[in-house]
């Protein structure tokens, strides 16, 4: 994928998570879970993406070529050293349909995961967080050291709702070192 191209894929993932801040910060009993928020934050950033879909083969699995979106949500993922993570919400760069048997990701583009505290539930606990964040920091760096393939850009989108305020904190790329810039 070219570089105009990435940027424009990034900036309308980004734009959709602006827009669903912004709509959460009005009313933030629309969505009432975490996995509610995946979902609609899915929805509108494969909408938005629609015309990035690719047509690819894994052969060991499929006959003939067929389309596939770019956006997924949950999707398993391998960190290196052999272990499973679901990300919320990755939009993947270049399909390569070369993976087989073999546990390897197709290379991403974006990952994002979510953490929704409400008044009445919700795990924001410290614990909970830095994991996510270990786990994005581990993609990022598979994307320049490994054969398994990791992501270029991660965010976290934390939302916290209690009976006074809505908090969110969205605009927070995880570099290697876990900091947010």
């Amino acid at each position: 994928m070219n570089k105009e191209k990435e940027n424009k894929i990034v900036e309308i993932a980004e734009r959709e998570v602006r827009k669903i801040v912004k709509e959460w910060e009005k009313n933030p009993y629309l969505w009432d879970t975490e996995t509610d928020i995946h979902g609609e934050l899915y929805v509108r950033i494969k909408k938005a993406l629609k015309k990035y879909r690719v047509k690819g083969q894994y052969e060991a699995y499929m006959s003939k070529k067929a389309w596939f979106d770019i956006v997924y949500c949950k999707p398993l993922t391998y960190i290196k050293g052999g272990g499973k993570y679901y990300p919320d919400i990755v939009v993947y760069d270049d399909y390569t349909c070369d993976n087989g048997d073999r546990k390897i990701n197709e290379p991403m583009l974006w990952v994002c995961e979510i953490k929704y505290k409400t008044q009445w539930g919700g795990d924001q606990s410290k614990e909970n967080r830095d994991y996510d964040e270990y786990k994005l920091r581990r993609l990022l760096k598979q994307h320049t050291d490994s054969n398994i393939h990791g992501t270029k850009y991660a965010y976290f989108l934390n939302l916290e709702r209690t009976k006074e305020k809505a908090i969110a904190h969205y605009n927070n790329r995880v570099n290697l070192k876990g900091k947010h810039k």
